[in-house]
This record gives C-alpha cells, structure tokens and sequence, in this order.
C-alpha cells in the first residue's frame, strides 16, 4: 500500500545510509582494530563498494516511475546485509573477545540504524538486522562461555530491533496515509473549486434562464467573431435587435413559469440559428434579443431577418395553452470599424422607433440618427433646465357642458428652448427614460397647487387637473409630497384632480391601485386621462372609484362624420355613469362637435372651442369675464376665448 510513497521516503534516506556503510567499513578496515590489514578485508572491502554502488545506481538511475524500484531497493538492502555478515565468519577464527563483541556492537549499531531509516520498507528493516545480528547472535550463543551471554543480549537486541521497525514502518504508513488523505482532500477542494469556478464563469458569461451569452458576454462574442474573420472588411455587419411584444402579460396573466418556458423556447431557437447561420445571439434584457451576423449583401441580410421572424414566430406550447410570440425588431447594417457598443444602441433605437410606429420591422437610418442626437441633445439640456427653472405652465379650462361655466383647468408644462417651444410629447418621454421625471413632475405639481390656492381665493369650486407620470405614482414619496403641498397652500383637496393615463394604470396596477387610494384617503379626485388609448378593464375603474374618465381626442375627431366613434363616445358615457363616473370629452373644436356631445350627455369637454392653454394671468381673466358675465345674466351659447390666446 502507497508504494510509491514509501518508495519517496525510502529514496530520501538512502543516501546517507549508503555513506555510513562505505565510511564505517572504510573505518573497521583502516583502523587496525582486527589486527592489521590484510588482502582478504580489502576484497570484503571492495564487495562493499561494488554493492554500495549498485545500490547508488539504482536510486540514481532508475526512475521513481519504475514500479520494481522498491524491490530493486531491497535486493540491495540484502547483499549489503549479506557482504556485512559475511565479515566475522570470514575472520572470526582469529577474533579475540574483545573483538567478538566489537563486531555484534557494530552490527547491532547498523542495524539500529536501518530500522529507523529503512523502516518506510519494513522487509527492509527486518532483512538487514535479521541477517547481520541474528546469524551471529546464535553463533555465540552456541559458542558458550561468557560469548553466550553476549550472543543472548545480540539476539534480543536483534528482536527489539524488529519490534522497533514494526512500530517505525506503521508510523510512516500512518504518515503517508495522512498525508495521502490530505491530498485527496486538496484534491478535491481544487476540484471543487475549479468546477465552482466554472460555474460562476458560466453564470458571468450566460443568461441563467435562456443559456445564451448575457449582455457583457455577448459584446465580447461579437468583438471575437468579427477579429478571428480575415474577410471581416468585405462582409455587411448586421447588428439585429429584437423585443418580444406583451411579454410583462405572459408573467402576469399564466404566471412566471410560463414566462421562463417562453424564454427557454426561444433561447434553444436563437442556439439552434447560431448553429445553422454562423450567428451570434444573447439576452440583452427581460424581454430583447441580439444577434450579429456577417453578410455579403443587404439583400443576404433581409433574407434572414425573415427567415429569422418566420422561425422565432412558431407558436409555443405550454400545459395545454399555444402562445403566439410576436417581435418587434431593429437592425443596423454597419462595416467592421463600427464600435459594437454603437451598433448594438442604433439596433435598439430602430426598435424602439418601429414599434412607436407600429412597424414590426425597422431599419435604423438617417432619420432615427437625428433624432437620437436631438434627444441626447435635449436631455442634456433638461437638466440644466431644472435647475433654472425653465420650464413653466399653461391651463386648458374644462367646461361644463350644460352650465357653459369652466369647472376647471388642466394644468399642462411647457419649455420654450432658444425661443422655441418643445412639444410636451418629445420631452415627458426623455424626462421617464433619463430619470428627470421626478424632479419635474415635483414642479408640475407645485407650480400647479400653488395656482390652484391662488384661483381658490377667488373662485372656491374651480378644480386643477394635474398629468401625473406612472414613475411618479411608482416613487414611494409621491404621496407625502403631495400631502405636504396640500398642507402648504391650504388648498381643498376635491379641487385636486390627478390626471393617469390609461396605458400607465395597467403598467404596475398593483402599486398604482395602492397609491390611488391613498390619494383618495386624502380627498383627490382620480381622472383616467386619453381613455381608449389602452385596455383598462372596466371593474377596475369601479373597484377605484375613478371619478372622471377622459375620452381620448382621437374619438372626438371624427365624431360628426363617423358613427362609429358617435356610437363608442356615447356607450363610454353611458358605462362611465353607470359606475358612477363623469365623463369629459378632450380636444373638442367646433361647435357641431360639441353639439353631438350635448346629445351624448358628456359632462364636460375641453378644447380649442373653448380656449387654447394660456399661462396664469390669462387663465385669471378668463375666471373673471365668466365672473363678469354671470353678473350681466350672459348667453347661454358656449363661452369661447380663444381670441385670449
């Protein structure tokens, strides 16, 4: 057992053992102790350097490896026992006492020293003190005399010596099995480790849900795909972006197994294409997609995005559900020299811009280029705009469609940027994606509470609707804030209308249903701003007791020439009373409009009929001439000011 172990120990002491037995019988024969020098002890000399070298060349020369090293060793353990014991009966005849004992110390001396260094090779131990002390030990016992009380303490020394290598070679073992444990358990640990290792690697590098490169891997593929091609300058580089439509609905509605399934399957497509294209393809975020590949033509290009869709397009099964994946993608066609950072971001911009526009396939061009650069532009420029305070607000009146009197005003923020307005569409949309909506929206509504405590001074029931962002409604401080505005300006808080949008109240229900009811704990009024734009269901306008619902101005457009959205404007009327809700119709311009409206008993409108957004000073006068007018018994024919403007 652990041969090659003992063989290692063995090896270590060899040596010195070796050059003690060529110095002592160098000294036993050069000393004169057994009565000078004669030819005979020169040739036992000899044999004990012929056998000390043996036994050197083979430590020397023959290599650990060689399995019979051990047992070479030991064949020379015993011709170096043998050529030692051979001495005294080769000379013993002419020994005195003196001699004798001389001898049996000597060898009882080697051999003690054997069993300790020989004891990793216990055969060896024993072979060496049995044929040196035991052989003569018998001999002087059987001599008699006062030899055989000698011999008798040899014989016992010679027995003590093999108890001793007993306990010496298991000691060793002992040792070596420690150390061999020890080393298995290192091992295992660097095993261990290394497999962790790869694992974590593996983690870094791939999506844990798809398998395929996660974002940072991906950049590095794609740097290496493109240097370790030689015609890489002469191929088309396609940085191909794609987002997997609705998928936030998969999660919500068949829970987020059935989206990791959905993942999952497309992942082994997207492996599967790589494999049979030459592509490269990775998770960029929860629902998008890369993919690069090398072209020779545009036309190669076109080709496999189609191919691309048609196989990524299969209907998925899970359970006993078939869902039917749809994608929006962008792609940017680019030369080698193009950064990948840069590609990949104009990828995602034709993305972005295709499904803004309900493209499903989009290239990027010198358009998406413009107005990338227009809303770094402005984005930038924004945030020096905050601090300086300058954005500022207008009011739209909404009016009652019965008393003809405003009943409120939307409050709306404009930012006029080198004498030039910015439409409100352009930077709301770069304040959510920068995270600059919450400062602003901090001064929409302060600006706009604060006018409010001024018109109430006046004109108590005039109400103020604020555009509130799903952002804001998702900040934990919303609300405190807000609190801290009403208690600020003593306003009423029933003249505080928030404005949600439709498409943000299905964003994060959840928070948001929580938030509204907070809000309306405090006494807001809750309005459902551009209603028709998304798919709120009606149970959860109830449940939150929306007090107004907003129609869309896309449905008050064609109202005089379209049945159909006369028919949608008044059934959304009829629904939103029915729970309880009034109805205000938006972007009303011309009095056919507004009479059709009358008809459809809407609540109020708002609209160029009545008056364009004005700014502060305006919006009081307007309060005053309709002041004015209630004195002086006015018209009952709609007030219009738009000459205010």
């Amino acid at each position: 057992m652990y041969k090659s172990e003992r063989l290692r120990v063995f090896s270590s002491t060899l040596p010195f053992l070796v050059f003690v037995n060529i110095a002592i019988s160098t000294l036993i024969v050069s000393s004169g102790i057994y009565q000078g020098l004669e030819k005979s002890q020169l040739v036992w000399l000899a044999l004990i350097y012929l056998v000390s070298t043996i036994r050197l060349s083979v430590h020397y020369f023959i290599p650990n490896s060689q399995v019979k090293k051990l047992d070479y060793h030991f064949t020379g353990v015993v011709l170096a026992g043998i050529s030692w014991a051979i001495y005294p009966y080769l000379f013993r005849g002419s020994f005195t006492m003196f001699q004798e004992m001389i001898t049996l110390i000597v060898f009882c001396g080697m051999s003690g020293g054997s069993a300790t260094l020989l004891s990793s090779d216990l055969r060896s131990a024993i072979a060496f003190s049995a044929i040196t002390v035991f052989p003569y030990s018998m001999m002087m016992i059987k001599d008699g005399g006062h030899l055989a009380y000698i011999g008798w303490m040899g014989l016992l020394y010679g027995c003590a010596l093999c108890f001793s290598s007993r306990r010496a070679a298991a000691f060793i073992l002992s040792s070596i099995d420690s150390q061999h444990q020890r080393d298995i358990l290192v091992e295992n640990l660097e095993r261990e480790v290394k497999k962790r290792t790869e694992k974590i690697s593996t983690l870094e590098e791939k999506d844990a849900v798809t398998g395929l490169s996660n974002r940072y891997s991906f950049i590095s593929q794609l740097k290496l795909a493109r240097e370790s091609n030689s015609h890489t300058d002469e191929l088309i580089h396609a940085f191909i972006h794609i987002n997997l439509d609705k998928f936030h609905l998969v999660n919500n509605l068949y829970g987020y197994e059935c989206g990791d399934h959905v993942l999952i399957e497309i992942g082994q497509r997207l492996a599967s294409i790589d494999k049979y294209y030459d592509t490269v393809s990775g998770r960029w975020s929860n629902d998008e997609f890369n993919i690069f590949i090398q072209c020779q033509s545009k036309r190669a290009v076109e080709a496999f995005i189609y191919q691309l869709i048609e196989k990524l397009s299969v209907p998925i099964r899970y359970q006993n559900m078939r869902l039917n994946p749809t994608f929006h993608l962008g792609y940017t066609l680019c030369c080698s020299h193009t950064p990948v950072e840069s590609a990949i971001k104009h990828s995602q911009l034709a993305m972005l811009e295709g499904k803004k526009k309900s493209i499903r396939i989009k290239r990027y061009d010198d358009t998406i280029s413009q107005q990338s650069r227009r809303k770094h532009f402005l984005q930038k420029t924004m945030k020096t705009a905050l601090i300086n305070n300058d954005f500022f607000m207008q009011y739209q009146p909404i009016t009652d469609i019965n008393t003809k009197k405003i009943h409120g005003f939307e409050a709306l923020v404009r930012w006029k940027l080198d004498g030039e307005f910015v439409s409100p569409q352009e930077f709301v949309g770069i304040a959510e994606e920068h995270g600059l909506i919450i400062d602003l929206g901090r001064f929409i509504l302060k600006t706009s509470i604060k006018a409010l405590s001024v018109i109430n001074e006046h004109y108590p029931t005039v109400s103020m609707s604020i555009n509130v962002s799903v952002i804001q409604l998702e900040d934990d401080n919303f609300i405190s804030y807000l609190q801290f505005l009403v208690e600020q300006f003593g306003v009423t808080t029933r003249n505080i209308h928030l404005e949600i949008t439709e498409t943000a109240m299905i964003t994060n229900l959840d928070k948001i249903s929580d938030v509204i009811t907070e809000a309306k704990s405090l006494g807001v009024m809750i309005s459902v701003d551009d209603f028709g734009t998304g798919f709120s269901s009606i149970s959860v306008l109830k449940n939150l007791s929306v007090d107004f619902i907003k129609i869309d101005k896309s449905y008050i457009d064609h109202i005089v020439t379209d049945s159909k959205d006369q028919s949608i404007v008044s059934a959304v009327t009829k629904m939103s009373h029915a729970i309880n809700s009034q109805v205000i119709a938006e972007g009303v311009e011309y009095i056919e409009q507004l009479n059709l409206l009358v008809e459809s008993e809407i609540d109020y409108y708002q609209g160029y009929l009545c008056s364009r957004p004005v700014e502060f000073e305006a919006m009081m006068a307007l309060l005053a001439e309709q002041a004015s007018a209630k004195k002086s018994d006015g018209a009952s024919k709609p007030l219009i000011y738009s000459d205010m403007t």
